[in-house]
């Protein structure tokens, strides 16, 4: 019995801490609600995703309501592990906010209004700016654009 009560005790800490790692997890659309606006989220072109350093993820249902929030929540990059935005060339798929390509003008038709279409690759933002038009924005400059 001993034996026993020692084993659960050496794989119990093994079990939660593998329970609690960091990582950012897919959005369910069509259930998950954005964090800001609390609307569904819907569109697979579009969506954000912050993970914090102790786990949480809050879900967005666009690039301008992340950004927004993160103006109104004065925080350091570092509160946050994973910084993540939906690839519009990937629908569902989600990529890094700080490399990603933004594209932001009046012709792209975003969830809440901000024109703005994020994607992992420069190239698939020049070729939806070809018939869209706008600007190629990186993150240093998304705060400015996003109201």
């Amino acid at each position: 019995m001993k034996q026993i009560l020692s084993v659960i005790a050496a794989l119990l800490p093994i079990a939660f801490f593998s329970s609690c790692s960091v990582k950012p997890l897919p959005i369910n659309y069509g259930k998950d609600q954005c964090h800001l606006c609390k609307m569904t989220i819907m569109d697979t072109k579009f969506g954000a995703e912050l993970v914090t350093a102790k786990g949480k993820v809050f879900y967005f249902d666009s690039d301008e309501c992340m950004i927004g929030y993160l103006k109104k929540n004065t925080t350091t990059d570092s509160t946050y592990s994973f910084m993540l935005v939906t690839d519009y060339a990937n629908p569902g798929t989600l990529t890094d906010a700080k490399s990603a390509f933004y594209l932001h003008g009046d012709n792209v038709q975003s969830p809440m209004g901000g024109n703005v279409a994020s994607f992992a690759k420069e190239e698939d933002a020049k070729k939806l700016q070809s018939t869209l038009g706008g600007d190629i924005i990186h993150w240093s400059s998304i705060f400015a654009v996003i109201h």
